[in-house]
């Protein structure tokens, strides 16, 4: 075994080398391992000879095993090499892969930047001599709040008569685009209540004054401000079909109303409660919008090194988020790059600045954690941990559809970065 190092532009590179007499007995291993749950026809459950399990698998895929397990076996000596001064994982690329070949696989570890903190208790004094001691609620944030309430308590009556503003209606509708029927355009049972303007203008328009099961074909044109931009200014054509009308009928404000809520004696007693509500939601925001204000002017004032290769795994990171969220609102990610006009390249290179600035606040919260020597126990990790597995069924569930390891690492650093956060807080 030989282990080559090199670095360059923040990366250590570790060429992993192992002679083929090493590398074949971990092919071995690894083909048995791979075997010993494998049904093979005409043998006992893993107990198919090396022939019989390379044909089922296939022998690159062994061999790629293999090579990972090579990694694996020598992962303490590779660790050595570069110590703790890493961040995330390695990248790793299999530069030799055949039979009857030394085994050569490059792993690229990314090496912590240098920082060099802003006075960040400083900033932080400053900061916190402007934010707010307590929270003030308008009238007209009440009103909201008692409006939302009233209409959550709303009874739906269905109507046989022509829809009008205010009715709660369900309808299924289509959309085309020069006689196509457009991706995405189309829903069944879709809900709304006339007159929120939740659709492009002049659409519910088109639906007041109709029945249930009342059938109607209207065009309209996008606005130029349209969400899909390859749409704007464009005719679409829609075909609707009304499946119920139902009056909604909200409740009066009363004492008897506010009984029905909750422990309140009064109206009084129900808008008090309202406003500590909305002033606590205030309070939340606030420290979450100074927290992030706080942190974003230590890192700009720090000096923070960046490498180049940190600041591609973060925009891919990034990326992947987006993809995922496209993804469940039941698009294809080229065609969301086509409706806002962009090659994946360009929004890649968009996603550069806000990866940096992302990088400098993680890196520069862990730099004031290590000075601070602000550490989480074990119990504070396992307790979020395990609270977070409670999501699932069963730990067989977890660890299908999470990365265990990457989660406790990710609580960890969450849990640090809250108490680093909470630490600037309290310097007076």
């Amino acid at each position: 075994m030989k282990i080559d190092q090199s670095t360059k532009e923040g990366v250590a590179s570790l060429t992993l080398t192992l002679p083929w007499e090493e590398f074949e007995t971990i092919i071995n291993e690894t083909t048995k391992r791979l075997g010993k749950d494998l049904e093979v026809p005409g043998f006992r459950k893993g107990n198919a000879p090396k022939s019989a399990i390379e044909e089922k698998i296939g022998t690159h895929k062994i061999y790629q095993e293999a090579a990972l397990e090579a990694v694996q076996q020598n992962w303490a000596d590779l660790i050595q090499r570069v110590g703790d001064q890493t961040i995330g994982r390695p990248r790793l690329n299999v530069l030799k892969l055949a039979p009857s070949n030394e085994l050569i696989v490059k792993l690229d570890f990314i090496l912590k930047p240098k920082i060099k903190l802003a006075d960040y208790k400083k900033i932080a004094r400053e900061l916190l001599t402007q934010r707010p001691k307590e929270f003030e609620v308008s009238k007209e944030e009440i009103q909201k709040a008692i409006d939302w309430l009233l209409r959550s308590r709303a009874k739906y009556i269905a109507v046989d008569r022509g829809a009008k503003k205010g009715d709660f209606v369900e309808i299924n509708f289509s959309t085309r685009l020069a006689d196509k029927e457009l991706e995405g355009g189309s829903s069944q049972n879709h809900p709304m209540i006339l007159g929120e303007g939740r659709f492009m203008k002049g659409f519910e328009e088109e639906i007041i004054g109709l029945k249930t099961g009342d059938h109607k074909n209207f065009s309209l044109v996008a606005p130029q401000n349209y969400y899909r931009q390859d749409l704007a200014g464009k005719t679409l054509d829609f075909d609707v079909s009304v499946r119920s009308v139902q009056e909604v009928l909200i409740p009066e404000l009363s004492d008897e109303f506010a009984k029905g809520i909750g422990k309140f004696e009064s109206v009084d007693g129900l808008k008090e409660n309202i406003i500590q509500g909305l002033k606590d939601e205030k309070a939340v925001k606030e420290r979450k919008d100074f927290e992030t204000k706080l942190i974003n002017e230590i890192a700009e004032k720090s000096e923070v090194n960046l490498p180049a290769a940190l600041v591609d795994e973060e925009v891919e990171a990034m990326v992947v988020d987006m993809k995922n969220e496209v993804l469940q609102a039941k698009l294809d990610f080229s065609q969301y790059l086509e409706q806002i006009n962009q090659t994946e390249e360009i929004l890649k290179k968009s996603l550069r600045p806000k990866a940096e600035r992302n990088l400098k606040a993680a890196l520069v919260l862990q730099g004031i954690a290590e000075k601070e020597n602000i550490e989480v126990s074990q119990e504070e990790i396992d307790a979020s941990f395990n609270n977070y597995l409670g999501r699932f069924k069963s730990i067989k569930q977890a660890k299908q559809e999470v990365d265990l390891s990457a989660l406790k690492t990710y609580t960890e650093n969450t849990l640090r970065n809250q108490k680093t956060l909470n630490f600037l807080e309290k310097i007076n």
